[in-house]
Formats: structure tokens, sequence, C-alpha cells
């Protein structure tokens, strides 16, 4: 649903074809500033211990796993989508857990 709903990708970060493009110019940005703007350092994406034992393994070709709180979903910190909004990653258990409690889960 991220994929058709938010411009979840690239699906290959090594080959994106008019990605960068395409969402640059939804975000009315720089292909520059919008390879910045990734899951890594977004506010919802999470990298905590906790969450960390709840991932699968390594994911090299796409960075590493975490998840997003704003879509419920494993994700790529070389991704992006159209919800990006900066400020994270989040590292800490607790803030983890406040974003669990946030989305009633």
């Amino acid at each position: 649903a991220t994929i058709e709903n938010h411009m979840y990708g690239p699906l290959n970060v090594d080959k994106p074809g008019d990605y960068w493009k395409n969402i640059a110019d939804k975000w009315d940005t720089t292909e520059e500033a919008a390879k910045n703007s990734l899951c890594g350092n977004c506010v919802a994406f999470d990298i905590s211990p906790r969450m960390e034992k709840c991932m699968p393994g390594p994911v090299s070709f796409a960075g590493k796993l975490g998840y997003c709180w704003m879509h419920d979903f494993k994700c790529a910190s070389l991704r992006t989508c159209a919800t990006w909004a900066g400020g994270g990653p989040i590292v800490k258990d607790p803030v983890s857990l406040d974003w669990q409690r946030r989305k009633g889960q």
C-alpha cells in the first residue's frame, strides 16, 4: 500500500530510474534534497534495540531495516516515501514504545 499510495521506493536503490526526479517534483524540491530525505532519517523510522530484535536480519542492498510507524511496515533506510518527515530515526526504546502507544498497538 505504501508503494501504491505514497511512492515508497526506489525499488532498486542502485538503479532508481526516475524515482528521485518524481518524488522531488511531488515535494517541489531538488533531486539532491530528495536524495537526502530517506527512511533512515525519518522521524517515524524505528531502529531502536527492541525493534531490531523483530527484524529478520540485515538487508545490505537497501540499507538497514527498520519499522515505519507511519505506514506500519518494515522499511529500508536507503528508501523513502512521500510522507517523509525529518527528525529521525528512533533509536531509543522509550521513544519506540511511545510511538506504539500512540498508534494504539
